[in-house]
């Protein structure tokens, strides 16, 4: 089990004003952001929405096939090894900005913030490898009837589903990672539920699943 943490999430205006904004109200100061990732649609290659005070370290991306939820796991990854303490993800989504905040055990201890959700645990697993899913969980300690609601593409919800007793596949017209993320906390809030999955799959390549506990 990972101890990394959602402190927040939002759909915001595509400026840096609006991310300041979506930024002091989750009570977060930019200068405490040690990393942020932007990943931007293929036609705007060129769009900078950080501001003044943000991260030194910010990456910039063209969205790509299962790129945003690489860069998720990556983020927890890199908060478990303690290379950082704070990430931001920040994610074109249609007309707005979807961003979420991440954060290490020591980042809740320094600033003094209040974890809303769990990122439990992450994992990769091959194509046609969704059934060692139940198995990963298993070995992170937790049972795979505990999953109660399921975030992604249709058609992967659908071929997952089975392996969860139970489950429920949230209807969601998201198509950012980020977005997904947040909508996904929010319905664990609203049916005061504990786990559900995220997942993302490409043709052809890896299924990335990120656990998330409330």
């Amino acid at each position: 089990m990972s101890d990394i943490f959602w402190i927040a999430g939002a759909s915001i205006g595509k400026s840096p004003a609006a991310l300041k904004a979506a930024l002091e109200e989750a009570g977060v100061q930019p200068a405490w952001i040690e990393e942020a990732h932007c990943i931007l649609k293929k036609d705007n290659p060129d769009g900078n929405y950080m501001i003044n005070g943000a991260p030194a370290v910010v990456f910039q991306w063209k969205e790509g096939s299962l790129l945003p939820d690489y860069l998720l796991h990556n983020a927890c990854r890199s908060m478990e090894l303690r290379e950082r303490n704070m990430v931001l993800l920040v994610e074109e989504d249609g007309d707005s900005l979807q961003i979420a905040i991440l954060c290490s055990p020591r980042a809740i201890g320094m600033y003094n913030l209040m974890p809303h959700a769990h990122i439990a645990g992450w994992w990769a697993v091959p194509p046609g490898g969704a059934a060692a899913l139940p198995q990963k969980l298993e070995k992170s300690g937790f049972d795979e009837s505990c999953v109660t609601l399921l975030s992604g593409e249709p058609a992967l919800l659908q071929q997952v589903q089975a392996l969860f007793p139970g489950s429920q596949p949230l209807d969601t017209s998201l198509a950012s990672v980020s977005g997904r993320l947040n909508h996904l906390v929010h319905k664990l809030d609203e049916a005061n539920r504990s786990l559900g999955l995220l997942l993302g799959m490409a043709n052809g390549g890896p299924l990335l699943a990120t656990l998330v506990e409330r």
